[in-house]
């Protein structure tokens, strides 16, 4: 796959990023699967490129019916902080573990998930959020990131569109 950024994108950049993911069903309710990342950012401040490269690897877990376990690892080599005057290459690991429990009756899924970086970026959070799926192919997902650094804390929504 290709993912070409657009006019007015958050990465203003005329180079391409190939993107690819591979997953498969190991029994009735294991999922495994590895994801890349591969392309280049342009810094609009120094006219610099910059190599990003993320490989990941990731697990599914089926619980049961209505609980599941999911996690990723990656390495990954990006571009630290894009709104800096001087951005520099980061390179890091980072994965996160999230359990999710299913509830029907109001088609919405609680969880939990822990995030964490190790290397030239470090975070750490724990996230609390909600999905409500009201639509077949559409679901609004809020959630709020407790991150370590209290000025890193975030609350997020989005809206999902599948196809």
């Amino acid at each position: 796959m290709v993912n070409g950024q657009g006019f007015r994108s958050a990465d203003g950049n005329a180079n391409k990023t190939f993107s690819g993911r591979y997953a498969r069903t190991v029994g009735n309710r294991l999922r495994l699967g590895v994801s890349t990342l591969v392309g280049k950012w342009r810094s609009a401040a120094s006219g610099k490129d910059f190599d990003r490269h993320i490989l990941g690897c990731e697990a599914h877990y089926a619980a049961s019916d209505n609980l599941d376990l999911t996690g990723e690892f990656y390495n990954a080599r990006f571009v630290d902080d894009t709104a800096a005057v001087a951005p520099s290459a980061a390179r890091f690991n980072g994965g996160y573990l999230m359990l999710e429990k299913k509830i029907n009756s109001i088609n919405s899924t609680p969880f939990i998930r822990y995030q964490r970086t190790y290397g030239d970026v470090d975070y750490r959070s724990f996230d609390l959020g909600w999905r409500y799926q009201y639509a077949k192919t559409q679901r609004v997902t809020v959630e709020y990131d407790i991150a370590r650094k209290a000025k890193m804390s975030a609350f997020g929504a989005r809206w999902q569109v599948g196809f």
